[in-house]
């Protein structure tokens, strides 16, 4: 589960979905597992690497010469690696095939973690349309201010820092970003079309 700054609260795919945890599971499982094979792997060949060349007696030779630090037979060794190479490849492609279910659990998944935070984020979405829709009234004022200014031949730059945003694109330009914004949220039902500027219609 997350919270966002708003303490807007997103589930988690595991919480809701059994069948999404219980695949996940699966998964940390087996990684483990492969984890703990590659270790026993590796201190085996290094073993065996130290055995190379050297004569091993048998359990039963070990014991008659009284070699209570003889180890483990190379044999059981080598038998005891193929057994893990064996396991190694089957998690893997147990692994591959585990990818392909959680892929489609997830699809599953998200879309109930999306029906409970649709209402928010909709609200989210128009929040900002109606945020933007007042800040190019604003642009709005602002360019017509000085343009009066200007008319007026007004020396302003002198006494104000020009402060357009630009971010915004034109306060009636509907090719702006902003107005390819409204229109968008309006086609995805974010905002009522009549709530969008004429000018960015």
């Amino acid at each position: 589960m997350s919270k966002t700054s708003a303490t807007t609260v997103v589930p988690s795919l595991a919480e809701v979905s059994d069948d999404y945890a219980r695949l996940i599971a699966k998964k940390q499982e087996l990684q483990s597992t492969h984890t703990d094979l590659q270790v026993e792997r590796r201190a085996i060949e290094k073993r065996m690497q130290a055995q190379v060349g050297t004569v091993q007696p048998n359990a039963e030779v070990a014991r008659l010469l009284g070699d209570e630090t003889a180890g483990i037979p190379y044999g059981e060794d080598r038998k005891r690696l193929q057994q893990i190479l064996t396991m190694v490849r089957d998690i893997e492609q147990a692994l591959v095939t585990l990818e392909g279910r959680i892929a489609i659990e997830r699809g599953k998944a998200s879309k109930l973690v999306c029906q409970k935070v649709e209402r928010t984020y909709a609200d989210h979405v128009g929040a900002i349309c109606t945020a933007l829709i007042t800040a190019n009234q604003k642009h709005r004022d602002l360019v017509q201010m000085v343009d009066a200014l200007e008319r007026e031949d007004v020396a302003w730059t002198g006494f104000f820092y020009p402060m357009q945003p630009v971010l915004l694109g034109g306060a009636t330009d509907s090719q702006s970003r902003l107005a390819f914004y409204l229109r968008e949220a309006c086609q995805n039902g974010f905002l009522a079309g009549d709530a969008i500027p004429k000018e960015f219609r």
